[in-house]
């Protein structure tokens, strides 16, 4: 009877070993917008926890030869990423970047996705994308993507979810105000490829918006206004919210998130920084990382 006990164990033990654990944590790999870098992240990154996200968060970047390489140091362990566009000859410079195609920068966005599975092993990522950083991932998941030669890039069905932090979906009217202003601090205002690509009308926002939405990849439009305001100052809550498209609306693996501001400033330059927005994002990531409910 002992010895029919002790194998009753035994065999319980194995099962409780063998049995699946919970959802993997995916890398997590955060997008800038346009005119920006990977900096802009500096005041969300102290709001994460450790446990989850490391207390490392490289820059990674696409090289000169087409190879990602790393802005700051690197640990083994390392589960949360930065981009940073370049101007694909290792300069940062905010004009040179701000004229690389959105189309091209999801190239870069997946030479840096690949890095990052090889590093971790994992088979994907959560993007987490600011403003232009949901459009270059849309870009990328939607088969618009380009690399170096200008060939298209396939979808790797290697993003499970992108979660878009004031994305304009429809692009925005502030995109339409000309300016050639050669100086830096004026790149949001000069007259280049990725301000044109933020009008409603552009080439990119017309042909993401004739793309299907690939089943299996989870999308969160992330909305934001300020009190008594229609948008976050740049982009209209309709622009934010993926799900305002019709073609998107009945896309199961689409949801949306609204919340408003106090006035305090231009909201589409912090809301990614806000604890309000960094609480629902990572919440979604929690999410995720219980797997699907059963």
């Amino acid at each position: 009877m002992l010895i029919l006990r002790w194998r009753a164990i035994v065999v319980v033990a194995l099962l409780l070993w063998a049995a699946p654990s919970a959802a993997a944590e995916l890398p997590v790999l955060f997008v800038h917008g346009f005119c920006s870098s990977a900096d802009t992240w500096s005041e969300t990154i102290p709001q994460l926890s450790v446990r989850r996200y490391g207390d490392d968060v490289p820059r990674v970047y696409e090289s000169a030869i087409g190879k990602a390489a790393v802005r700051t140091s690197i640990s083994p362990g390392a589960k949360t990423f930065r981009i940073d566009f370049s101007d694909l000859a290792n300069g940062f410079d905010l004009l040179a970047i701000a004229n690389v195609p959105t189309v091209r920068k999801a190239g870069e966005l997946k030479v840096v996705i690949d890095a990052i599975k090889r590093f971790t092993g994992a088979p994907g990522v959560i993007v987490v994308g600011h403003s232009l950083g949901g459009l270059v991932t849309r870009a990328y998941i939607q088969g618009l993507g380009r690399d170096r030669n200008g060939a298209a890039i396939a979808y790797g069905r290697d993003v499970a979810a992108l979660i878009m932090i004031s994305t304009p979906n429809q692009g925005s009217v502030l995109a339409n105000v000309p300016g050639n202003n050669p100086e830096q601090q004026a790149c949001t205002l000069a007259d280049t490829a990725n301000l044109r690509d933020l009008q409603p009308t552009s080439e990119l926002i017309i042909g993401l918006n004739r793309q299907s939405w690939p089943p299996g990849t989870a999308v969160h439009s992330i909305v934001s206004n300020n009190t008594g305001r229609d948008s976050d100052d740049v982009v209209t809550v309709q622009s934010q919210d993926l799900t305002e498209l019709p073609q998107y609306r009945v896309v199961p693996e689409a949801k949306r998130w609204l919340q408003s501001f106090e006035r305090n400033g231009i909201l589409h330059l912090r809301v990614h920084n806000e604890a309000t927005t960094v609480a629902l994002f990572t919440g979604i990531i929690t999410d995720l990382d219980r797997g699907p409910q059963q």
